[in-house]
């Protein structure tokens, strides 16, 4: 009885030295799908990029949106009658099922961008209270403070995204 080896790549050659290739690296560039082929002492001398430009970028739109998100509801937070009701209200209930349809969204659709904003509007929703954005008279020293981190946030997105260029 013979053993069955359904992949079998004897064929494909190491790109450096053309010893037979036994480890396959694929990867998208620029929109196409590209395979690499080494064996197995060359694969260690290869350089690879620990982190992918996709993923900068998508650190950078996460802080983007994070920062962009904390900015806005810092500023206009008295508009929108934070920390005037007692306990959960409803503009609470309201930002953390949006968050939650989010945060599902993109756990399903492995949109980790998506991902990371349902999960901070569910906190920032979560923690208004705590925080007591609102609760001040005028701009308030948690608004001051909130437009400060959102604005950093941004500034950061706005590096990383320069970086991954």
């Amino acid at each position: 009885m013979s053993e069955a080896n359904p992949v079998h790549h004897s064929a494909v050659k190491c790109e450096t030295c053309g010893a037979p290739a036994i480890v396959h690296i694929s990867d998208v560039r620029d929109g196409v799908a590209t395979m690499e082929h080494y064996c197995a002492a060359c694969v260690e001398s290869i350089e690879r990029t620990p982190i992918s430009i996709n993923r900068l970028r998508g650190d950078a739109a996460i802080l983007f949106v994070f920062g962009g998100i904390t900015f806005l509801i810092s500023l206009f937070a008295d508009s929108l009658h934070f920390g005037e009701g007692e306990g959960f209200g409803w503009r609470q209930r309201q930002g953390l099922l949006i968050s939650l349809v989010l945060l599902i969204l993109g756990a399903a659709a492995r949109a980790r961008t998506i991902l990371v904003i349902g999960l901070v509007g569910a906190g920032l929703s979560v923690l208004a209270d705590w925080l007591g954005f609102g609760s001040d008279e005028g701009f308030g020293m948690q608004q001051k403070m909130g437009c400060l981190v959102g604005i950093t946030l941004v500034a950061a997105g706005a590096w990383i995204a320069r970086r991954s260029a």
